[in-house]
């Protein structure tokens, strides 16, 4: 049977018990074989171990074409079309078909070359002569994705040329063998709930509209952005000397919100329809919306103003998400007054992201090792769930990403989920909650404020060896939305210096949970 016949006879419902919606992962566990496979230069790998030879000839690649159909290749179905199934092709066997392997580190302008190069080669024309199709971009350039079909078979086949991959893609980390990456693609689509698509963001998009079919409301269109510019990207970056009582602590402790991004996707107000323009509207912290305002009075010179900015008007106001004013005005942190000139606002709104992160935050705690880590022994379990994080930080950008807008010249329409007013609300609530905990850690033992911040990680002095129990409330640590993580913990006589200079790196100048010994503090003596 083909992959290309979606017939509801291979899945006859996506309806469980008491009419319980099937996940994806359960209807293709029913329906497929695995998302994907990969083909080496010596068979073709799939996950569980197993190897199917080679296709003969090798002639051109219509001769993968039909591998999916052949070996039950594809993910999903029911109310949606299936998923192509893909194949992975490895150097080793781009090799044997007569293409080209970029070196290491060739310029750029080389690789164009090269690419543009190998769509001209017999492995792709000869598939084109033989009735296969293959889109105008391939024909032209080969990407790292290309999906090829023809009239007997309109599913075909989604390949991925591995070594025309640009960019980081952590499925890929440590160069694993064919069966280790066959198993990691069937990890990340069994756990996701889809399979890994143009990109880790991409995927998270495709999760998002296979969910649409267990949602009440549904976005349906593309909309215009509303024409305002927010203050500032919400993202906090910064690091101060240790001043007063902190710069007598001994230790310092670094703490990383979990999944910050995710939590924020989760409880966020999202619009859906178009903005409507309002002229003096009262402050409603729960519309979604974007509001001019005299940005509130900020009193603290330990962490940075959350409302300074640079995109002040001539009469000093600017453009803030809800988010960041609901916290300004709440009456138990700074009880601001907001009062908006204006306001550009979604009446019509929902937690459209609620589904989504619940669905992707199951398979990150699936994925999760034992703390105080978190990370998973095994390494295509890591190289997963470092994929999984891509996958919900990497979707919530790309809804600002002008990849999804409409471009004329290159014939392409406005994406429904290019939403940029979707980034800004995630991360202006992601950011509102952080500043939130400092606040709140600030009033429950005053002087207490972070030494650097890197967008979700806060570091503290103290003099506590132990950063469990060192961690300030509200600020609790574990690996659930809405705690924190000690990322790493270092001695205040080596941090002090570099937080002076502006030179302290979160990542470079803190010893991992790992290699801290939490009694005495320090370095363990066999890490040293």
């Amino acid at each position: 049977r083909l992959q290309g016949d979606w017939s509801s006879d291979v899945c006859s419902s996506d309806l469980g018990r008491r009419g319980r919606t099937r996940s994806a992962a359960e209807v293709s566990e029913r329906r497929w074989r695995a998302a994907a496979a990969v083909i080496g230069g010596d068979g073709i790998y799939l996950p569980g171990g197993e190897r199917e030879p080679l296709p003969g000839g090798l002639a051109h690649a219509g001769t993968l074409g039909d591998l999916p159909a052949q070996l039950d290749l594809g993910w999903g179905g029911g109310k949606l079309p299936p998923h192509t199934g893909q194949l992975w092709l490895t150097a080793a066997f781009l090799e044997r078909a007569g293409l080209p392997v970029p070196p290491p580190d060739q310029q750029i302008e080389d690789r164009e070359q090269l690419l543009t190069g190998a769509a001209g080669l017999p492995f792709i024309t000869a598939a084109v002569a033989a009735g296969w199709e293959i889109s105008e971009a391939s024909r032209a350039r080969l990407g790292h994705r290309m999906r090829i079909w023809r009239a007997g078979n309109r599913a075909g086949a989604q390949l991925v040329f591995i070594p025309y991959i640009s960019g980081e893609v952590h499925l890929l980390a440590g160069d694993p063998d064919p069966a280790a990456l066959a198993a990691r693609l069937d990890l990340y689509a069994r756990t996701t709930g889809v399979p890994y698509g143009r990109s880790a963001a991409y995927s998270g998009h495709d999760l998002l509209v296979q969910l649409d079919a267990r949602r009440k409301i549904v976005v349906t269109g593309p909309v215009d952005p509303v024409p305002a510019r927010p203050a500032g990207t919400g993202l906090v970056s910064f690091q101060r000397a240790p001043a007063g009582e902190e710069a007598g602590r001994r230790f310092v402790h670094s703490y990383d919100t979990t999944a910050a991004w995710l939590g924020a996707a989760k409880g966020t107000e999202l619009g859906v329809g178009e903005a409507v323009h309002r002229d003096r509207p009262d402050f409603d912290p729960r519309l979604p919306g974007l509001w001019r305002v005299t940005a509130p009075a900020w009193e603290t010179w330990a962490i940075p103003d959350p409302f300074a900015t640079r995109r002040k008007r001539d009469d000093g106001t600017a453009w803030f998400y809800t988010p960041l004013l609901a916290m300004a005005a709440d009456p138990a942190l700074l009880g601001a007054e907001v009062k908006p000139l204006e306001a550009w606002v979604w009446p019509e709104h929902t937690r459209y992201l609620d589904l989504w992160a619940s669905e992707l935050n199951k398979a990150r705690l699936a994925l999760a090792g034992p703390p105080p880590g978190y990370q998973p022994e095994d390494p295509d379990a890591r190289a997963v769930l470092s994929a999984l994080k891509d996958t919900y930080s990497g979707a919530v950008a790309l809804f600002g990403s002008p990849q999804l807008d409409g471009d004329q010249e290159a014939g392409r329409d406005r994406h429904k989920l290019y939403r940029p007013d979707w980034a800004h609300m995630v991360v202006a609530t992601a950011t509102a909650r952080l500043y939130r905990k400092i606040l709140q850690a600030e009033e429950a033992s005053p002087g207490t404020w972070p030494l650097a911040i890197d967008r979700d990680n806060l570091l503290y002095a103290s003099d506590d060896p132990d950063p469990e129990r060192a961690c300030p409330a509200p600020l609790k640590t574990g690996n659930q939305l809405g705690q924190a993580k000690n990322k790493g913990s270092g001695l205040m006589a080596g941090a002090a210096e570099l937080l002076t200079a502006g030179r302290f790196s979160f990542d470079k100048d803190l010893t991992p949970p790992g290699g801290w010994d939490r009694v005495r503090g320090g370095p363990r003596a066999e890490s040293t």
